[in-house]
């Protein structure tokens, strides 16, 4: 098809049909080029879709928390184990101080290296957090979950008041996908939090590799999921806990994964092609030897300039009916006298 385009006219076949030819070349590459870059397109905004699977795991880190409130309070916290012993586990708290980056009283819970997982196999491994929050001005306070281990106001996995003032403004890496869930405590009230750990496996940002369909690089970022109740008790005269246990030693994942890449557009262009060279052949013929399409087949200016040149042929043998068809459609006179030279006296090629 292309080699039509860029070839001399056949004689026999006139101007309406030769001009109709290059036309409808254009047209079906002109189709084939817009196909393509909507291809490019699409795959470039491609928007990668999700694989759930859940894993079953052995430990799980307890989550980080970060209070605020417009005054202040305090904070205490004990750890309850399989075999019923009670800890304190205060070392872990960071009492609330006023933060200039947020203008409020902001506490931190982060456990330490020592005792950061909860454990369902270990009889003697942590069960429950338990989180006391002394408020003797009745306040609202504000408790934030974050998954240990991918805490966004965290550093090196140290939280405190200076990891959280740095990080304050750091944007959510899953676009807020509940990368954090919000408790609002007041005094006398208990909350049972059950909470459920979860990891993005998001595609790294490497364009070109990912449109290629290369396996691409993966970065983790873990999030939790709560299922809480809260229950009344007046003995919380001015006080309110946070008691916080996994719901399950599972881990949900959720992979993503590119649905369209340049390999699958090299395959739909190939299809594509095959389709555009058949409707080619259908009006135009296959080839020089079967030159003949639908255009030629039921176009009368056509039909009649083949009666007029060749109405004489049944007087001719079939050698000499072979020679006009070929000097008409396959032999480029023209091209053969350019490349005569002084030694050669015959020469012919095919179009």
């Amino acid at each position: 098809m292309l080699g039509d385009l860029c070839r001399k006219r056949q004689h026999i076949e006139g101007t309406y049909i030769s001009t109709l030819r290059v036309i409808t070349i254009i047209i079906l590459l002109a189709f084939l080029v817009t196909y393509i870059v909507a291809l490019i397109i699409d795959v470039y905004n491609d928007v990668p879709t999700i694989i759930p699977s859940v894993e079953g795991v052995n430990t799980l880190p307890i989550p980080d928390l970060i209070f605020t409130s417009g005054d202040s309070y305090n904070i205490s916290c004990y750890y309850l184990t399989k075999n019923g012993t009670m800890k304190s586990c205060n070392e872990s708290i960071t009492q609330p101080t006023l933060l200039e980056i947020n203008k409020k009283f902001t506490g931190f819970f982060s456990l330490n290296e020592s005792f950061k997982s909860l454990k369902s196999l270990d009889p003697n491994a942590i069960t429950t957090i338990e989180i006391i929050v002394q408020n003797p001005n009745n306040l609202t306070i504000t408790a934030m979950l974050l998954d240990h281990e991918t805490n966004i106001y965290s550093i090196n996995r140290k939280l405190d008041a200076l990891s959280f003032s740095e990080n304050f403004n750091k944007p959510d890496p899953l676009n807020n996908l509940l990368s954090d869930i919000f408790i609002y405590t007041v005094n006398q009230q208990a909350q049972y939090i059950w909470f459920t750990r979860n990891i993005r496996e998001k595609i790294l940002p490497q364009k070109f590799k990912d449109m290629m369909g290369i396996t691409p690089d993966l970065i983790k970022y873990y999030y939790i999921i709560t299922n809480s109740q809260t229950v009344v008790n007046l003995q919380y005269t001015s006080s309110s806990r946070l008691f916080i246990e996994p719901q399950n030693f599972n881990l949900n994942k959720e992979t993503e994964h590119r649905n369209k890449t340049l390999w699958g557009v090299v395959g739909l262009v190939g299809g594509l092609w095959s389709l555009i060279m058949a409707i080619y052949s259908f009006l135009f013929g296959i080839d020089l030897l079967q030159p003949f399409g639908c255009i030629q087949s039921y176009c009368p200016s056509f039909q009649l300039k083949m009666h007029e040149n060749y109405k004489n042929l049944q007087e001719l043998n079939d050698i000499d009916s072979l020679k006009i068809f070929l000097l008409d459609y396959i032999i480029d006179i023209e091209g053969c006298k350019e490349v005569i030279t002084p030694k050669e006296k015959k020469c012919c090629s095919i179009q």
